[in-house]
């Protein structure tokens, strides 16, 4: 069995020395690879010898970016937005292109087919943050979007 360390909320600085810090964890332990968002931790990563995986919440949603990507990972996680004739589109790409990740192997592509489809783009979320200081891209998620509300005009009450 395979164990990956899902680190991909965005990074601000005060959390790229616990990054490093979970990264080297991650080397120690021998963990499969990393699940990643912010290029800070693909650097980081990539500086450790962990295989790559980019995060849904890059939102890779055309092959270019794919492309670009492709370079410092070995698997990219698409947005969740995609329908299966994108999905099939930027896989034929691939295989036309014998597009190949930073290991040299052909890049692995991964989709979401089931799960909560958050009203965010591709998962990142600000709503519970900013509601409650609850961050869901750090696994705090408070579901807000999933409440009922009644919204009225501060002026008229309507």
């Amino acid at each position: 069995m395979k164990g990956y360390l899902t680190l991909n909320p965005l990074l601000y600085e005060h959390d790229l020395t616990l990054m490093k810090k979970l990264m080297d964890v991650a080397v120690k332990e021998n963990v499969d690879g990393v699940i990643v968002a912010d290029m800070a931790a693909v650097q980081a990563a990539n500086e450790r010898g962990l295989e790559v995986h980019i995060s849904t919440q890059l939102s890779i949603s055309n092959y270019e970016s794919l492309k670009f990507y492709a370079q410092f990972c070995d698997r990219i996680v698409l947005a969740r937005e995609l329908n299966l004739t994108i999905i099939q589109s930027i896989y034929e790409k691939m295989q036309a292109n014998d597009l190949r990740g930073i290991s040299g192997e052909p890049t692995g592509l991964e989709a979401f087919a089931h799960g909560a489809l958050c009203v965010a783009v591709s998962g990142r979320c600000r709503m519970s943050l900013f509601t409650s200081n609850a961050s869901a891209n750090h696994g705090a998620c408070e579901q807000n979007c999933r409440k009922e509300y009644i919204v009225t005009g501060k002026d008229t009450g309507k």
